[in-house]
């Protein structure tokens, strides 16, 4: 449940640079007399997501965030928009040649949001807690993790893990002196949004953290509101929420009431099934308009994925353009009222969201 939550939360907002979606998010520009889209604007600061699955915990050594990105927490190192890896908390790291030690540094202008520093000591209790847990982080490898100082952290493997980057950047550093039993509910972070409220199966309040050491994002309250697929895009139609995360398959139905169907579509090499890419083209197909985005990952495996360069020749009328922001822009410039915006596969959909409601 975690991990689907927050991979659909991730598709919904590749705005912000954060999951790896495997759905649709919808994103309503008020066609309809929208609240939300009345409420927006060249000055929109907040959105509204509606998503199906709601998280069970909020706290990284249990799970959360697990596989993609956590927002509330930082990560030692963390995906880049091409799905490779960059530093996040970490400013370098070393491998010992028989791969068994890695050694990282941290920055030292990382604060908690409760004004305390992160230190090598958190990311200690972090990975220590996470793998006592037994949770879905496996850390079976980990054989220990120290702190020399506070600006220096030594993780000693069982065996050379190929994963391990890929195990670290999923997994968000929790505080030393503030976690405890219900930090879950009421987690503290370093990440570029702050938690704000929860009500259990209604919704979840998060807003930007202004002290955040990285960019700080543009939405500065998100509300995440949990219905079924069904009622999420009967909200964004009625204008209550601005984006719904759904099957991408929902967006083809013409009954829905929409003047046109925006595609932006990019397309996976690896991991992706037959029937995922149907889907997808389903909607490419019956889309008036497409903004297809470079192949995420650098694998070029012959998997029956579909190829950027394929849609372009086979979507008539299809603008290719060399990243998320680019697609952005196109959208704000083309979209008009009674527009539905529908955002497939596009890595971080909190950032993706961010940027196709911005406008």
């Amino acid at each position: 449940m975690i991990k689907k939550f927050f991979s659909l939360l991730l598709a919904l907002t590749a705005l912000l640079g954060l999951l790896t979606a495997c759905g649709a998010a919808a994103v309503d520009h008020g066609g309809n007399g929208s609240q939300a889209g009345e409420a927006g604007g060249q000055d929109r600061d907040s959105v509204i997501i509606a998503i199906s699955s709601e998280p069970e915990t909020l706290d990284p050594c249990q799970g959360w965030g697990h596989g993609n990105t956590p927002i509330v927490q930082s990560t030692l190192v963390k995906y880049d928009y091409d799905m490779s890896f960059s530093n996040d908390l970490a400013t370098g790291y070393n491998l010992s040649e028989d791969g068994l030690t890695w050694t990282f540094t941290l920055r030292d202008d990382a604060f908690f949001t409760d004004g305390e520093a992160v230190t090598a000591s958190d990311v200690v209790l972090t990975f220590e807690t996470a793998k006592a847990a037994q949770s879905s982080v496996d850390l079976t490898f980990l054989e220990a993790v120290e702190a020399p100082d506070d600006t220096t952290v030594v993780f000693t493997l069982s065996r050379p893990t190929s994963t391990f980057l890929n195990t670290i950047a999923s997994v968000g550093i929790v505080p030393e002196h503030a976690y405890g039993p219900d930090y879950g509910t009421n987690p503290i972070g370093s990440g570029p949004f702050k938690f704000v409220q929860w009500n259990p199966q209604e919704q979840l309040i998060l807003e930007a953290n202004e002290d955040y050491y990285g960019e700080v994002p543009a939405m500065k309250r998100v509300t995440i509101v949990f219905m079924d697929e069904d009622a999420a895009l009967a909200a964004a139609r009625a204008g209550q929420v601005d984006v719904a995360l759904t099957a991408a398959t929902l967006a083809t139905a013409r009954q829905l009431g929409y003047d046109r169907v925006i595609a932006v579509h990019q397309p996976f090499t690896y991991s992706r099934t037959r029937e995922l890419m149907a889907d997808f083209a389903a909607v490419l197909n019956t889309a008036d308009a497409c903004v297809l985005l470079p192949i995420m990952g650098s694998r070029e495996v012959d998997d029956g994925s579909v190829k950027t360069e394929d849609l372009a020749a086979r979507v008539p009328g299809s603008v290719v353009v060399d990243g998320l922001e680019s697609a952005a822009a196109w959208v704000r410039a083309n979209a008009k009222q009674g527009d539905l915006v529908v955002c497939m596969s596009c890595g971080d959909l909190y950032k993706a969201a961010d940027l196709m409601v911005q406008g």
